[in-house]
């Protein structure tokens, strides 16, 4: 008898496809707790502002107050007037816009991740591509393509700088090209700016040219600037952090004369509070854009992705409590500093390299290269599968490059931003399952 099955094609499609939720389950119904869980795993994989979470529960235990509208459908799915001219506020202090930001410009809905599957709708037809760089975030493919259909193309720079104006153009200009060749029509660039997972941002003279890149081809530049203010700054020569101020991360929406260089129609910033604002359980996204006829776009999807009035309400008050915000910054800043300063101290001592540019985020891409040998010959990719399994019996969850496109097995992504205690034990484990 022939096989049958209670989905549609396209249910089959998606219920074949590998699970996020069967690959995390793992590790979050298992959590390592100092207390109650000392051999849970330890989760130096995915990216959150750990060590903020208590100042963020705090802030809402002491400053929230449940109002019976924000239990009711209020001012829909778009999000309050309220957020929305608070994360205006927020843009035009900390990102310096070359225009003021307005409430109307900016959309809002339940987390960056809906917000790319709504540009994965608005801008692509199926099968389209999306430009990104080697490495990248891990979670592009599925935002982008589980449903919206978008292939991500990802380019290579085989040693240029990435970051530098003609190492950039001419990876994405090889990428482009190829993929058109082969049939798939390039929509959109997309930047992680500070980038994921280099923890690295790009000087104003090369977004400036990927700008005029875009504009060459007739496609969207989408800045991903979500970890923004999570900048620091390192004393190379102590390995520590400093107290200099961070000027590492210049916004795309403050270069002068940026209409010069590309159709303003063309460009659009996403940012969140889940990284800066150590918020990510309140999943809120936005999106800044200049373009009305994609803004009316996405608002007729904003109902699939709405967000609950009381996270609204809670994002509202952090953002418009400018004095406890500053100072949430400045203590985020330094903590990451910190934990940053400290992990690379720990990898020195195992003689393990890094990148050695990460001045931002909660991570570091580490080079575990030199491990692959002991492994066998073959498959590289095999053997940092290995390698990462090794690192799961150990208890230490990480991002292997496979996951994040990097162009050569060995590569893993290495969250530090938790206490120093979970954050040396968690270490103290990947030391372990490499023999070091």
């Amino acid at each position: 008898m022939p096989e049958t099955t209670t989905l549609s094609s396209r249910g089959l499609a998606l219920a074949s496809q590998p699970s996020y939720r069967a690959f995390a389950t793992p590790v979050i119904e298992n959590t390592y707790d100092a207390q109650d869980n000392m051999q849970g795993t330890i989760n130096l994989g995915a990216a959150e502002n750990y060590a903020m979470l208590p100042s963020v529960a705090a802030f809402t235990n002491s400053h929230f107050n449940a109002t019976p509208n924000l239990f009711s459908y209020d001012q829909g799915a778009w999000g309050s007037s309220r957020l929305r001219a608070a994360l205006a506020k927020h843009l035009n202090r900390h990102f310096d816009p070359v225009e003021e930001v307005q409430p109307q410009n900016i959309l809002v809905a339940n987390g960056c991740m809906s917000l790319c599957e709504m540009l994965g709708f608005s801008l692509f037809s199926p099968g389209d591509g999306i430009l990104l760089s080697r490495p990248c975030y891990a979670a592009f493919e599925s935002d982008f393509g589980t449903r919206a259909g978008v292939k991500c193309v990802y380019a290579s720079f085989h040693g240029r700088d990435q970051f530098s104006p003609k190492g950039a153009v001419e990876g994405y200009e090889t990428a482009l090209v190829e993929a058109q060749a082969s049939g798939t029509q390039i929509r959109a660039l997309l930047v992680c700016h500070p980038h994921n997972p280099l923890g690295q941002s790009y000087p104003r003279e090369t977004l400036v040219a990927l700008m005029e890149f875009c504009e060459k081809h007739a496609i969207h530049l989408i800045s991903d600037e979500i970890y923004a203010l999570s900048t620091y700054t390192i004393d190379r020569s102590l390995e520590s952090a400093t107290s200099a101020p961070t000027a590492l991360f210049r916004s795309i929406l403050s270069i002068p004369n940026a209409v010069v260089h590309i159709d303003p129609s063309r460009l659009h910033v996403l940012y969140g509070m889940s990284k800066d604002l150590a918020a990510g359980g309140l999943r809120i996204g936005m999106l800044h854009t200049r373009n009305s006829e994609l803004w009316r776009c996405l608002s007729a999807m904003n109902q699939f992705h709405w967000i609950p009035g009381p996270a609204d309400a809670i994002a509202t008050a952090m953002l418009e409590d400018e004095a406890w915000l500053d100072a949430f910054l400045a203590e985020s800043r330094g903590k990451l500093g910190e934990m940053s300063a400290l992990s690379r101290r720990l990898l020195r001592e195992k003689g393990i390299p890094f990148w050695e540019e990460s001045r931002a985020g909660f991570f570091l891409w580490v080079d575990l290269r030199a491990w692959l040998a002991g492994t066998g010959k073959g498959d590289l990719w095999e053997a940092e599968r290995k390698v990462n399994d090794g690192f799961t019996e150990a208890g230490v969850f990480l991002t292997p490059g496979e996951v994040s496109r990097a162009e050569e097995p060995g590569w893993f992504r290495v969250v530090f931003s938790w206490d120093e205690k979970t954050l040396r034990e968690g270490l103290g484990r990947m030391f372990k399952a490499l023999g070091v």
